[in-house]
């Protein structure tokens, strides 16, 4: 990845059934680009991260009621370890 490249859209769903207490989770990124290249230091280690802003839908239903969030904004993605950490 480099800066200045547009990302494809993504969308994740999830479906579950608990207890009869069933659950749809879908999660669409859209307009995503990679922002910027630096480094996050941690107890662990310093680690190379790529920094990627977009927008963010979740939708869910619970027990049958529907509730939505929209969010823009900007996450950090290490390539072995994923995302680190996600900010407006």
């Amino acid at each position: 990845m480099y800066s200045g490249r547009v990302l494809d859209d993504a969308v994740f769903t999830m479906k579950t059934n608990s207890a009869n207490m069933p659950m749809d989770v879908t999660i669409s990124l859209t307009d995503r680009k990679v922002v910027d290249q630096e480094k996050i230091t941690t107890p662990a280690a310093t680690f190379g991260c790529m920094k990627v802003s977009g927008n963010r839908k979740t939708t869910m239903s619970f027990l049958g009621k529907p509730s939505w969030n929209n969010q823009t904004g900007k996450l950090q993605l290490q390539r072995k370890i994923g995302m680190y950490d996600s900010f407006d």
